[in-house]
């Protein structure tokens, strides 16, 4: 049983984690950009930077290692809430594994006064891992 679709490229991923990591003294263990995460390690490494200073700490999201691997999005510190980050697609190209997202920005409305740090985490089949990624990133204000 597979848990992906394949359309024209275009694997069909499971989110494991999509929100605002807390922040704190960790802040500089997660830094942003994006990453693949192709083991456990790496996967728990990263899930505790995450959710360090949740009570009671959540549950690491099962990956099945022998189809699944891990692309992590990390929008990085934003001083005031009204931010976030969606993995959209993920789609598999001869040299390269694209990533596409879309990061929300407030617009000159009220924003909360918390500091944020957008992630998106999902699961993508192994099958479409290549050495090389790409984000393809698009920007949208809110508005109102």
């Amino acid at each position: 049983m597979t848990l992906f679709d394949y359309r024209d490229g275009m694997a069909t991923t499971r989110a494991l984690l999509h929100g605002s990591a807390p922040l704190g003294t960790h802040v500089s263990a997660l830094p942003p950009g994006l990453f693949l995460l192709r083991t456990p390690r790496e996967w728990e490494s990263s899930w505790k930077a995450m959710t360090k200073g949740i009570t009671p700490s959540p549950d690491l999201p099962p990956v099945d290692w022998t189809s699944e691997v891990v692309v992590l999005l990390v929008l990085g510190f934003r001083a005031t809430g009204g931010y976030g980050i969606t993995i959209t697609d993920v789609v598999t190209r001869w040299h390269h594994l694209e990533v596409h997202a879309t990061e929300e920005r407030p617009g000159d409305g009220m924003v909360t006064e918390a500091e944020t740090m957008p992630v998106h985490a999902v699961a993508a089949p192994i099958a479409a891992v290549r050495d090389t990624l790409l984000l393809i990133q698009r920007v949208v204000t809110r508005t109102g």
